[in-house]
């Protein structure tokens, strides 16, 4: 569905390009999916099932996420795309995505060590 919508777009700008095109969508499954594997950019809207915390799950990844269709507003107005990790979305929520603890379940396990190969060049700049 995707192709052919691209090659719509395509014909109608007279063969030009499209890759300023946007798909914005509210599913990863579908919508997001669908636009990358079609060379599209996807924007990803969090007002559908995905939820951000959930985006680290998808091998594609959106070009940007919103909270919601209103946070591009101001982009259309001032005409400058923001990157992604500027997206609204992940501004207001990275603080609150970050985790405590451990990187892996075994690294309280065990004591820290350096690594033979830094101690060497340690030694060696010594």
């Amino acid at each position: 569905m995707f192709q052919r919508a691209r090659r719509k777009l395509s014909d109608m700008a007279g063969g030009g390009t499209v890759e300023q095109t946007i798909v914005i969508g509210d599913t990863m499954e579908t919508d997001i999916r669908g636009a990358i594997e079609s060379g599209l950019m996807a924007y990803l809207v969090l007002s559908g099932s995905t939820r951000i915390e959930n985006l680290c799950e998808y091998v594609y990844q959106p070009t940007r996420v919103l909270n919601s269709v209103a946070d591009l507003v101001e982009e259309i107005k001032t005409g400058t795309p923001s990157s992604r990790l500027d997206s609204p979305a992940y501004t207001q929520t990275a603080e609150s995505l970050s985790r405590p603890g451990l990187r892996h379940q075994t690294d309280g396990d065990h004591p820290r060590r350096q690594r033979p190969a830094r101690n060497a060049v340690l030694q060696a700049a010594a």
